[in-house]
């Protein structure tokens, strides 16, 4: 199939979780030998006049600034499927529901996810499926070694991401031993750096999680937005970290409704259950 998919950034713009998980997604399409085009914020419009059989839009928050008539046009569009990653705050109600009334699929990442968006928005998404993250299980998976008891916080340091509860947290218990894996604003790279009970690695590698998820006992992660999924709870889970967490974490929320076994399937499985429930 000739497919375009229709994303604000790659993962050569960043390294985000979405960016991450179109990225796996993207890769087996090709593999599975479909002829893949990604329009970007930054792309050439002229991709949008080209004739395909299948078009797949997933954040589109940069674009639809930039480009509003993309979003307008996707909603016209009889072949479209919409991969969700986010909550989609950033469309005005009818354009939301433009957006995802008129699609072949729409692929929430959990079924907290999913019921976010009815709460949220109503119910009008139609063919919906359940497609998570995929996350190499190989990898990310628990070492059954050694642990130093340590609490593990990760990823874009943010006030939504919840890294003024953490320093809250990491002051008010000067016993315990912190450790911050991560990037953000100076103000939280300074307190990370300086604090006497936190041992700052700053930003790491993917390819190196795996061996920090399983060099340490416990994971917080107390985020004041609701996460549809969250790859780096998600990863720390399936390394077998213990979870300090707040409740709106969609991965967490599917893990316990379908068992980590399963999660864990699901997960392996996810870019390859894509492509199928695309085009069934």
């Amino acid at each position: 199939m000739k497919v375009l998919w229709i994303s604000d950034y790659s993962i050569k713009h960043n390294k985000g979780g979405a960016q991450r998980s179109d990225d796996i997604i993207i890769k087996k399409g090709i593999e599975l030998g479909h002829e893949i085009s990604h329009f970007t914020h930054d792309g050439d419009l002229n991709l949008l006049t080209l004739k395909y059989d299948h078009i797949i839009s997933s954040n589109l928050e940069a674009i639809n600034s930039l480009y509003p008539v993309v979003t307008s046009w996707l909603s016209e569009q009889n072949n479209h499927s919409r991969l969700e990653h986010d909550k989609n705050s950033y469309l005005s109600p009818e354009a939301r529901k433009a957006l995802f009334s008129n699609c072949r699929n729409t692929f929430f990442l959990t079924e907290y996810h999913h019921s976010l968006f009815k709460d949220t928005y109503g119910d009008f998404f139609v063919n919906v499926k359940i497609v998570q993250d995929p996350i190499d299980t190989k990898t990310f998976r628990d070492k059954k070694g050694p642990r130093e008891d340590k609490i593990l916080n990760v990823g874009f340091m943010h006030f939504l991401k919840g890294s003024e509860s953490f320093y809250n947290y990491v002051f008010k218990n000067p016993d315990k031993q912190f450790v911050v894996a991560g990037w953000g604003s100076p103000m939280y790279e300074h307190l990370a750096r300086t604090a006497s009970n936190v041992q700052f690695l700053g930003s790491i590698d993917h390819e190196k999680m795996p061996e920090v998820f399983n060099k340490y006992k416990t994971l917080f992660y107390h985020p004041i937005i609701e996460e549809p999924f969250c790859r780096s709870v998600g990863e720390a889970m399936l390394c077998g970290m213990e979870l300090s967490i707040n409740r709106n974490i969609g991965c967490a929320h599917e893990a316990s409704r379908i068992g980590i076994q399963k999660f864990s399937e699901n997960c392996k499985n996810a870019d390859s259950i894509f492509w199928k429930s695309v085009f069934e």
